[in-house]
């Protein structure tokens, strides 16, 4: 989780130093999608799946899902963002993100059976 914030908050800091960059731009926004994205699947999901309370869901419902849609509203009305854009840019980042899962757990286990 650490890993993830911490890839968020360094995909901001490397738009607002390269505004006029692309690729800045495609990764943030595609950040901001793929949060949206997870607050919904699979975390506001598997609260109503389980009928209880999965760890995640009022964070991204009450924090992720507007404030980054927010953003991504001034995006689209500074017509620096299209839905096609955005689209392509969620799904490259959420893959990357999803492949990233398993390497983390497995990075995270052997660190703590390195710890006792």
């Amino acid at each position: 989780m650490i890993i993830i914030t911490s890839l968020a908050y360094l995909s901001t800091f490397f738009y607002l130093l390269f505004p006029n960059s692309s690729l800045a731009k495609y990764i943030l926004t595609g950040f901001l999608g793929s949060m949206i994205v997870n607050a919904l699947f699979p975390h506001l999901l598997a609260s109503i799946m389980l009928k209880r309370y999965a760890p995640g869901v009022l964070t991204g419902i009450l924090l992720n899902i507007p404030i980054n849609s927010l953003i991504l509203y001034q995006f689209f009305q500074n017509h620096e963002l299209t839905f096609k854009t955005l689209l392509l840019s969620t799904l490259a980042v959420g893959i990357v993100l999803l492949g990233l899962i398993p390497i983390l757990f497995k990075v995270g286990k052997s660190l703590t059976t390195q710890i006792y």
